[in-house]
């Protein structure tokens, strides 16, 4: 298997895989772009992805098929390729797009549409669904919803610290959900916020009690 695998760390190959997905997407066969941009995305190690991003255009109007399998491939895509600082005033175009999806009634969209997220929330974008999120985390009827969206808050208070009294009220009601899943969530968010670099552990004393709780209801 190791003359394969040099072979698919071989720059020119790799170089050859972008110009295919760029043919694909001008044939608007954007399933296969989308599969050769995330093939290319997981292979490099060379640089060759650095110069894709011709491609930021092709990923958005993916994510707005009413496909859901074309849609899915294009988040993923998305995930590996935008980087908040490149793709910031890109992703820009984007915000009215994410919350629709947030918003959607198919909860794996919308999971689909959280995990993506975390990888590319930009500034702007943690402003603009700081709202959406928090909605979601509160009131969504599934969850594994609410539980996405905990798990999201620590990424959203990274990229908008004005939202840390709203995030950790939410926290507080998370850790006393009904569903286990989303009450690990909140524990697992809390203990990100209180160990993450140059973070204060002391805002996190608040929730002291609603996780004392938990230790004895356990």
């Amino acid at each position: 298997f190791a003359p394969i695998f040099l072979i698919l760390k071989d720059p020119a190959f790799l170089t050859e895989l972008a110009e295919l997905a760029r043919r694909d997407f001008s044939r608007r066969d954007c399933r296969s772009g989308l599969i050769r941009l995330i093939q290319l995305r997981t292979l490099d190690c060379s640089g060759v992805s650095a110069g894709l991003s011709w491609s930021g255009v092709r990923i958005l109007e993916s994510m707005s098929s009413n496909r859901f399998a074309l849609k899915r491939l294009a988040y993923l895509a998305a995930s590996l390729i935008f980087d908040n600082d490149s793709a910031a005033e890109l992703l820009i175009l984007a915000t009215n797009l994410l919350r629709k999806d947030l918003c959607s009634t198919c909860p794996v969209e919308t999971s689909s549409t959280l995990c993506s997220l975390a990888s590319f929330m930009t500034a702007d974008l943690a402003k603009d669904l700081c709202n959406d999120l928090l909605s979601l985390a509160a009131s969504s009827p599934h969850a594994c919803v609410r539980a996405r969206c905990t798990l999201l808050l620590p990424r959203l208070l990274a990229r908008f610290p004005e939202a840390a009294g709203l995030a950790f009220a939410s926290l507080r009601d998370r850790l006393g959900d009904a569903h286990a899943a989303v009450r690990g969530a909140a524990v697992c968010a809390t203990c990100e916020l209180a160990g993450s670099a140059g973070a204060n552990p002391g805002a996190c004393l608040p929730l002291a009690p609603a996780l004392f709780r938990l230790l004895c209801s356990g």
